[in-house]
């Protein structure tokens, strides 16, 4: 049914179906699609639409007319209007199929697992609050609006007790000056605090925000690093979180480790010896890059924007092996491995996936795809 057939302000009964990547509820009405915010699937809903596109609509609930099994009570008091959770009502179990399914349907794959976190609440070691001069808080959810935060059920509880002494510092020496706040959790379990200005490219040394599932990862990721490997290149290296582990896998190889943040380089040349690790944007070091890397594997934990086509074809010319992809955003994976599979002429091609639930309670997910080339 065209768009047409609908109206801004009209309300439609819907029955949700699934969650899109966006953390949206997805339901149909005579074959056209609606997303719904706070649905859970298998809720029956009247929905008041709020806008239309030419192939489907936005909603939200105005009235919950069945509820799902997969529904639950949200525990922060926050939830509903803050921007840093999607899934809160959503039961875990519930969480982890809709990952797979959206997983498996944006890779093309007939199923991708997704290992779960331990801790589905706690387990974040660090947050960024935004300080607007008066508030200190997150921004609401679809807006850079601030609201005060009392607390935050998915940090780990001694970052959260530290909400109400930080906002009394920034009453104190930052009144009417914005900040970007990170807390976060050190090495030796002391919280640390860095204000920064919002222009500031100054971000604290990069770590995976929950500490029991990268355990997880990091094991596979080492797994996955062929045993034949002689060269291992690490782009986006952060601290050496993969770095490391694959030069204690292979003693003998040649393992780079490349990173923009100095701060991160720092601290992974203090801890681990024997890796060269550079502190350089990765797409100017690929470019002036000239020696020959034998046996190449190469391991790439970008953004969530992911990889520049210039990145990923330079990798390619380094004629790797096995590309290891690590990515917190299944829609610029899909993006980046379709470029390498066009760009290598179909040599490059998808050997398997697997998710790890890095982020409950939210719609994101890390993703480890490996990639091999059928040239060398």
């Amino acid at each position: 049914m065209p768009r047409d057939g609908f109206q801004v302000g009209e309300t439609v009964e819907l029955y949700i179906e699934s969650l899109a990547f966006q953390g949206l509820g997805v339901g149909k009405k005579d074959g056209f699609v609606f997303f719904v915010d706070e649905t859970s699937p298998g809720d029956k809903i009247l929905a008041k639409i709020s806008s239309l596109k030419k192939n489907f609509g936005y909603g939200y609930i105005e009235k919950l007319i069945e509820k799902s099994n997969s529904r639950t009570e949200a525990l922060c008091p926050h939830f509903s209007f803050c921007g840093g959770c999607q899934w809160q009502h959503v039961k875990y179990e519930e969480q982890i199929f809709q990952k797979e399914k959206i997983l498996a349907k944006t890779l093309s794959r007939p199923t991708v697992k997704v290992i779960p976190s331990p801790n589905q609440y706690g387990y974040r070691n660090r947050i960024r609050l935004h300080w607007n001069g008066e508030i200190l808080g997150m921004y609401q959810r679809k807006s850079s609006t601030v609201f005060p935060i009392e607390t935050c059920k998915i940090v780990f509880p001694g970052i959260a007790n530290q909400f109400e002494k930080t906002r009394e510092r920034l009453k104190r020496e930052y009144s009417g000056k914005p900040k970007q706040v990170d807390l976060f959790l050190g090495e030796s379990g002391v919280i640390n605090t860095q204000i920064t200005n919002f222009d500031d490219r100054e971000y604290p040394p990069f770590s995976q925000v929950n500490f029991e599932i990268n355990e997880q990862l990091k094991k596979h990721v080492t797994n996955l690093i062929p045993s034949s490997a002689e060269s291992i290149l690490d782009l986006y290296c952060g601290s050496g979180n993969f770095t490391y582990l694959a030069k204690q896998k292979i003693d003998s190889a040649r393992v780079i480790g490349v990173e923009f943040n100095t701060t991160s380089i720092q601290e992974a040349k203090k801890k681990y010896s024997g890796i060269e690790f550079f502190s350089e944007d990765v797409g100017k070091f690929l470019k002036k890059w000239k020696e020959t890397l034998a046996k190449l594997t190469v391991i790439i934990d970008p953004p969530r924007t992911g990889c520049h086509p210039e990145v990923l074809d330079s990798i390619l010319k380094l004629s790797p092996r096995t590309i290891i992809y690590v990515s917190c955003d299944p829609m610029t994976l899909k993006r980046d491995i379709q470029h390498l599979q066009k760009s290598s002429g179909g040599n490059v091609t998808l050997e398997n996936a697997l998710g790890f639930d890095m982020f409950p309670q939210t719609y994101h997910v890390e993703t480890v795809a490996v990639l091999n080339s059928s040239s060398y």
